[in-house]
């Protein structure tokens, strides 16, 4: 299982050959990513996100596990922010992935590759 930031989502909605063929490469694997809850306001709130992107992204959320934000995401959420100074969201994203030993997919490498304990996929 793999976490998949937001950005990742974004240009697999808008056809990025990199991250449509990862994403291609997983699929055998039904249910091979988290998307917490927050990732799916993030993208529906993305500026260039229309009606044909908006499509994409709910295909590929039939094979993703969504992950609500809870109690222990929260707190952890709260130390990534308050430790590493990242948005409201990355820490929400980050706790998801730390608190399900799952490494997360991004192209924020640089955001991300401070938080200790966090495996990140760069896609």
């Amino acid at each position: 299982m793999q976490v998949l930031d937001t950005n990742i989502l974004v240009y697999y909605s808008q056809d990025d050959s990199l991250v449509v063929d990862f994403i291609a490469s997983q699929l055998p694997a039904r249910r091979s990513f988290i998307v917490p809850t927050i990732v799916i306001v993030e993208f529906l709130c993305y500026p260039s996100i229309g009606e044909i992107e908006q499509r994409k992204f709910e295909s590929i959320l039939g094979y993703c596990n969504i992950m609500d934000l809870t109690h222990d995401i929260a707190l952890k959420a709260a130390t990534v922010r308050k430790l590493h100074r990242l948005s409201l969201g990355d820490s929400v994203i980050g706790a998801t992935a730390l608190l399900t030993n799952s490494p997360l997919v991004t192209r924020n490498v640089k955001d991300f590759q401070k938080v200790k304990g966090l495996e990140v996929i760069r896609c």
